[in-house]
């Protein structure tokens, strides 16, 4: 029913013998049994919302005899029915026999009179007629406005307009409700209906009351202060994700904010607090700023939280988040600094082969553990290997590195690596393996025309990739500080990716979180035994030191920072320079190194706060590195596109793209939407608000304008290619993963401006884009989508 859905609720129901109902005999008393029963649910389920019934062909005729078949009394589910919509009906089953074997010389032409099912249907309010039906005649439809039209003009003192009868120019039998002009006809008559009831209300005729519950609004109607409101607050929310700031308070709540958050106070007496206006916060001041002005209500935040069409936040929040503690304990066992140090051993001395070697590293390792681990192990271990080799400036080497870790495998191909996937993937109800098959090739393509790109355009000069590097010798098992739990980790990542596949390429109606909520439970567990084991063989040995895990000191003291503009102090922690001596002491003398301060406390030392991270460290500073600060960004976020979808600025975006498919085809298609998300990663609050906001309109123009299904999947899969590669364009913020991967080099003494990072993003983003389209498009030429 396409929008229709939105506006109402619509309850299609599949009487006996009819889809996947009991398997028997069609009858007209089986029938109106069925409709009954399902009007006396509707009446328990719904008892102060008017009711429409709507009948197709044969459904009409059921619709009409369901009425005259139930008592008038006030109690009676009939006395619920605000509404009447016929659509194809015939007159009777006996003239339908008539009309369709017209010869009299068959047996059928004489057999109407017998017919035991006449299902007669001579009344009705509404009514649509297809001028081309191949099935029902033009005069049944006639026949059938005259007689409702002498029924209403019967009634003593009728309500509304009385029967009207609607032809759809150009509409078969079957596909009348496919055209606007009948989405705006029944638009109308449904709020035709609402208002004769509100006046029944008025006169105190019942006690119905319609259905109040806001829907998004999808005829483009934007001439309103609500909808005027709603999109200047979505721009400014996204203006100040851009442009972060912090307001000053009173020095006075310095210390109160100290102890409600367990942070270490400042040193100086006279510095004040700061209230961060970001990526966080921003959104959600929006959100509540619009439902105190009534642009949205509950329903509207219910939505962008639960979920609505399909895309379902807290689902994808719970896959994401679980999968990234999964992913952060695996990298605090030390395994990506072990197959990072096993690559530069691989790469020699020949600085051009490791550059090769760690471009194809980073492309393919995120298959295991997703984008955020490759940018926080990654981007440090760059650091010092640049420091050790004294390889200055090591601008190529981080920008392979960032590159790789959006385009490869760690972020594009897989579902499960990206929330930008989660969202494309569950709005569209596309399954895993079938996603990834269709961005595997263009994914592929862009990865091998970027590295030409990177190694012989952007940093050609031996300054930046030398020929021979000198680097320190590594040793990678010095780096690999819990060999078991490496082990253990990839083992259960790889398990929860093949399930999630597998479910879901299998049609198995399985939740995605119910898969890896459980697997993020599971090593959790196993980090807790593990620290609890390494509690008691320090207590055996009475140890002096703290009871604090090897893993530990591989982990960060902080989650993604809040303040887009500012540096964490304690974000990553991992000092990579001391490899190999500290590792190769820990390994000799079975003692760990002290680790990093982890926000000193307030609190007394015997507070709970206090006494967990000492106690199990691995667990805990696990917990403190997840990217908390992308739930209330997310969750704001589609709250906000929500209520643009209910105000109708989503349709009038719909709109502008139905006439843009139109005008270019699928090659228009494909680049338009390619483009459009990539500028919108870098304007609409990072690329998670940019894919929220186009799949939503992806989804209207599929709805409304029925693109064919080239088109469809062109602009589908184009968004999921633009949203991925728009992370690495013009600004740091057009992904959470640009954000930490400053931070982590400021930290490191390298700092990136701005324009050094749009200008050599800009050739690459170029580059990457041209390549994955024009595969994409070749691919649907190839292989059309069905």
């Amino acid at each position: 029913m396409g929008s229709f859905e939105r506006e109402v609720q619509v309850i299609a129901v599949a009487p006996r013998s009819y889809w996947k109902s009991t398997k028997t005999s069609p009858s007209e008393a089986g029938f109106l049994s069925d409709y009954i029963a399902v009007l006396e649910w509707i009446s328990t389920a719904y008892p102060r919302s008017p009711i429409v019934l709507h009948g197709h062909s044969i459904g009409g005729s059921i619709a009409v005899k369901l009425l005259g078949s139930l008592p008038a009394e006030s109690t009676s589910p009939a006395s619920r029915v605000r509404g009447l919509v016929l659509e194809n009906a015939f007159t009777s089953m006996p003239a339908m026999v008539r009309a369709v074997y017209p010869s009299k010389w068959l047996p059928y032409y004489y057999l109407g009179p017998f017919v035991l099912d006449k299902w007669d249907a001579l009344s009705a309010i509404q009514q649509f007629n297809s001028e081309n039906d191949e099935l029902v005649p033009p005069e049944m439809g006639r026949e059938l406005a005259d007689a409702v039209s002498n029924v209403h003009r019967g009634l003593p003192k009728p309500l509304g307009t009385g029967p009207k009868r609607v032809v759809i120019p150009g509409a078969l039998h079957d596909d009348g409700f496919t055209r606007r002009q009948w989405r705006d006809e029944i638009r109308a008559y449904i709020t035709e209906v609402a208002t004769i009831d509100s006046y029944r209300q008025s006169v105190g005729l019942d006690g119905l009351q319609p259905r109040a519950e806001p829907q998004p609004d999808w005829s483009g109607n934007v001439k309103n202060w609500r909808s005027i409101l709603t999109i200047i607050v979505f721009l400014v929310a996204n203006i100040l994700v851009l442009t972060p700031f912090r307001i000053p308070l009173p020095r006075f709540l310095k210390k109160p904010l100290s102890i409600i958050l367990f942070q270490k106070s400042s040193n100086e007496a006279h510095s004040r607090p700061y209230f961060p206006v970001n990526y966080v916060s921003a959104p959600v001041f929006g959100v509540f700023f619009l439902w105190a002005a009534q642009c949205i209500d509950g329903t509207i935040v219910k939505n962008g939280i639960v979920g609505t069409d399909g895309i379902k936040p807290l689902d994808i929040m719970a896959l994401f988040i679980s999968l990234a503690y999964i992913a952060i304990a695996l990298d605090a066992t030390g395994l990506l600094r072990f197959l990072a140090f096993w690559v530069v051993r691989k790469g020699g001395s020949s600085g051009h082969r490791l550059y090769l070697f760690l471009y194809m590293f980073f492309f393919t390792f995120g298959v295991i553990v997703g984008n955020d681990p490759i940018i926080l192990s990654g981007t440090a271990f760059l650091a010092y290997l640049t420091r050790a080799a004294g390889i200055t400036p090591p601008t190529a080497w981080i920008f392979a590195q960032f590159c790789a870790a959006n385009i490869g495998w760690a972020s594009a191909v897989l579902v499960s690596s990206n929330p930008t996937n989660l969202v494309v993937a569950g709005g569209f109800e596309i399954s895993f393996l079938v996603f990834t098959a269709n961005l595997v090739l263009p994914v592929f393509a862009s990865a091998i025309a970027v590295f030409p790109v990177l190694r012989w355009f952007l940093f050609r000069s031996e300054t930046f990739i030398p020929a021979t590097i000198f680097a320190q010798d590594l040793d990678p098992k010095a780096a690999l500080v819990d060999s078991r739990g490496a082990m253990f980790g990839s083992a259960l990542m790889i398990t929860t990716l093949l399930v999630l596949v597998g479910t879901s390429a299998g049609g198995l109606h399985v939740e995605v979180w119910m898969i890896t909520v459980p697997a993020a439970i599971i090593m959790f567990l196993r980090d807790v035994l593990h620290d609890i084991n390494a509690h008691r063989r320090k207590s055996k040995v009475k140890s002096k030191s703290n009871p604090t895990s090897p893993t530990e000191e591989h982990h960060s003291g902080g989650p993604i920072a809040n303040d887009v503009g500012e540096t964490p102090k304690e974000s990553d922690n991992i000092e990579l320079a001391r490899f190999p001596s500290e590792a190769t002491r820990r390994v000799s003398n079975g003692s760990a190194p002290r680790a990093s301060t982890i926000h000193e406390s307030v609190a007394p030392a015997s507070s709970l706060p206090f006494t967990l991270p000492r106690r199990f460290p691995t667990p805990i500073t696990t917990l403190r590195r997840l990217p908390y600060p992308l739930l209330p960004f997310a969750f704001a976020m589609f709250i906000l596109v929500q209520g643009l979808a209910s105000t109708g600025w989503i349709a009038v975006f719909a709109g502008w793209w139905a006439a843009w498919a139109r005008a270019s085809g699928l090659l228009g298609v494909v680049g338009g939407m390619g483009f459009v998300s990539v500028c919108l990663c870098n304007l609409c609050g990072t690329n998670i608000g940019a894919t929220i906001l186009l799949a939503r309109v992806i989804q209207v123009w599929t709805e409304v304008h029925s693109p064919s299904a080239r088109s469809r999947h062109g602009a589908i899969y184009a968004l999921a290619i633009g949203s991925n590669y728009g992370a690495f364009s013009t600004v740091f913020s057009a992904s959470l993963a640009g954000l930490l991967w400053r931070d982590i080099l400021r930290q490191k003494g390298i700092i990136v401006r701005r324009s050094d990072f749009a200008r050599l993003n800009f050739a690459l983003v170029f580059v990457s884009m041209l390549v994955g389209c024009s595969v994409l498009i070749a691919q649907i030429y190839v292989r059309p989508p069905t």
